[in-house]
């Protein structure tokens, strides 16, 4: 783990606090994080002042070791859509395209965050939810479609609407009720 600038510190479960410099390494034995041959218990906090880095990408927010989920980028759900909406449809899509799924991403992030309170995390970062790529894939274009529909969601109802989507098809769609298993009147 890195960082960008400025300095990495440590919180863990203890609430014990440690700086760590501007890069580290880290291991986990038995519900600790072997960080510069100390143990820290589990969970452990990363931040630092500047971007984090994690195997070649950059992230905003911080990192969170868990025994059970691993390396989680916590954050904020605004900053999380600016690293989807790059890698999931690209800065070269018309403006009011990126408006539009940027409240569809967003609405599909927390929904699927209240399905998964459970298991310790909202979502992963592969097409298994969406593509997330960190702060490194961000550009002006993407990230002004995000923060000009900041907390806009879709609703039906009361709920947040299943905002599925796909970046190809190939041509070829099918029925919600043949994907999902259930129909929805929208």
């Amino acid at each position: 783990i890195g960082i960008s600038q400025g300095m990495i510190t440590m919180t863990d479960a203890e609430g014990r606090l440690a700086n760590l410099g501007d890069s580290t390494e880290i291991t986990v034995n038995n519900g600790y994080a072997v960080i510069m041959g100390n143990n820290f218990l589990m969970p452990v906090r990363i931040s630092g002042s500047g971007l984090l880095q994690f195997k070649g990408r950059t992230y905003r927010g911080a990192f969170l070791i868990t025994q059970r989920a691993g390396l989680l980028n916590v954050g904020d759900v605004e900053d999380y859509l600016c690293g989807v909406l790059p890698a999931e449809v690209g800065a070269n899509w018309h403006n009011e395209a990126l408006r539009t799924q940027a409240i569809c991403a967003r609405t599909y992030v927390l929904k699927q965050s209240l399905k998964r309170a459970d298991k310790g995390f909202d979502v992963v970062d592969t097409d298994a939810d969406q593509v997330y790529k960190g702060a490194g894939v961000e550009t002006d274009k993407t990230n002004r479609a995000v923060a000009s529909t900041a907390g806009e969601v879709l609703t039906y109802g009361k709920e947040l609407a299943f905002t599925y989507f796909h970046s190809d098809s190939g041509g070829h769609t099918a029925d919600i009720t043949d994907v999902w298993g259930s129909d929805y009147p929208y």
